[in-house]
């Protein structure tokens, strides 16, 4: 073998080592949105993994020798591919999920962007001063419509062949346009009362609306596909709720400042205090979501020095971890673009606990048999059953959220019980 061939294929080789260490950088584990200081092009991105707790800051930059732009405002996922909307820059830079090396960059008919959603090969951004939607092709970034909507958009979710648009924020507006996606044209607008918009998530199969006023709070569940109000909850209990986001089969919200409640999708029972953050001031849960049974709140310290991120097991009031990011930290996203539906036992197996929330029994569908534990929001087991496909009495667990895990010789699976 030639010394020429020798020196190009070790070169080789370690250029797959790199490459493959790079693919999996930023893969399993939470990507943090950091927007910056307004009119500065500071916004960042940073990756923490739940399982070494390691922490990488100025992701972005360091993939690309660039900065990232003026207020990063959110980031959708599709694909092998992680959307960055920026709202002060104009434009959406669009970026490989797993190594943040910037693949394409958007700017016509982006405008003051706020939100992105993906619904039939398309993806939708919400643009906040032309009261309008913009679609675009997923396969080449090419620009299709400019859908007009009721008014100012905000966050955009999409179901079936429905793209939603939240027109109107911070308790104001009370408009959702409906966009049908097959053809991009405004189908119909939604009004709600009482109250002002003030969040809007989705699953499936239904879009969940939350409206506040002075003294109370209010949720409306919207069919996905027929677009009718299956159920309300209405409580004036709890005032000042936002941040409302969703996982699994519970919605959660942040009330009062530093107060982070959950609430069954069935809208069914009253909300459950999970978190009590000591801490208050109006930047403390500026990003905020819930993953897996862990909390995440972060603190953009007045946009004047990195912010603080901790971390809480639900239930717990000291956090499991804390650790700084860039300026203005706004939100936490699941990335888990490299796990296909085969790697992952949790995900091949459609396991569901029913009725959920439950009172004295409850049925397992999914498996045949599993060592079952149930969990407290502590982290203190309270039962544990080898289970045969029988019902579970609980009976004697008190009203609260619990986690049921099941142990199987495939692997492990967590699933949320709500006991009323």
């Amino acid at each position: 073998m030639s010394l020429f061939y020798k020196v190009l294929s070790s070169r080789f080789w370690a250029i797959l080592l790199i490459s493959g260490f790079l693919s999996a950088q930023y893969d399993q584990g939470i990507i943090i949105s950091n927007e910056g200081n307004f009119g500065a092009p500071n916004a960042e991105v940073s990756f923490y993994n739940p399982q070494n707790q390691q922490v990488i800051n100025n992701v972005y930059s360091t993939a690309n020798n660039e900065p990232l732009g003026d207020v990063l405002q959110h980031i959708g996922f599709y694909g092998d591919k992680a959307y960055l909307v920026l709202n002060n820059s104009n434009k959406v830079v669009v970026v490989n999920r797993s190594t943040f090396v910037k693949e394409a960059e958007v700017s016509q008919n982006v405008v003051l962007p706020r939100y992105i959603t993906f619904n039939n090969d398309k993806y939708y951004v919400s643009n906040s001063v032309t009261n309008s939607v913009s679609s675009y092709s997923i396969s080449n970034n090419t620009p299709l419509q400019n859908i007009t909507v009721a008014g100012a958009p905000e966050n955009v979710e999409s179901i079936g062949n429905h793209v939603f648009a939240q027109i109107g924020w911070y308790a104001s507006g009370n408009v959702i346009s409906v966009i049908n996606s097959s053809n991009d044209t405004l189908l119909q607008n939604i009004e709600l009362s009482p109250g002002g918009l003030n969040g809007m998530v989705a699953n499936d199969t239904h879009l969940y609306v939350l409206t506040t006023g002075a003294t109370f709070m209010h949720i409306f569940k919207i069919n996905g596909t027929s677009l009718e109000i299956e159920a309300e909850f209405h409580t004036e209990n709890i005032a000042s709720a936002s941040k409302f986001t969703i996982e699994d089969d519970l919605l959660f919200f942040v009330a009062n400042g530093n107060q982070v409640y959950s609430l069954p999708t069935s809208l069914e029972g009253n909300p459950v205090l999970i978190l009590n953050e000591s801490n208050s001031t109006w930047s403390t849960f500026y990003g905020f979501n819930v993953w897996n049974g862990f909390v995440y709140s972060g603190d953009a310290s007045g946009f004047t020095a990195p912010s603080q991120v901790k971390v809480y097991q639900i239930g717990s009031s000291s956090p499991t971890t804390q650790f700084s990011t860039g300026i203005g930290v706004n939100g936490f996203y699941l990335n888990d673009g490299n796990m296909s539906v085969e790697d992952s036992f949790a995900n091949k197996i459609q396991l569901s606990i029913y009725p959920n929330p439950a009172k004295d029994f409850i049925q397992i569908q999914g498996i045949d048999r599993a060592e079952v534990s149930i969990y407290n929001v502590y982290g203190q087991r309270l039962k544990s059953i080898n289970w045969k496909g029988e019902r579970l009495n609980i009976s004697d667990l008190t009203s609260g959220l619990y986690f049921v895990v099941f142990s199987t010789e495939n692997g492990i699976i967590t699933k949320k019980l709500l006991v009323r």
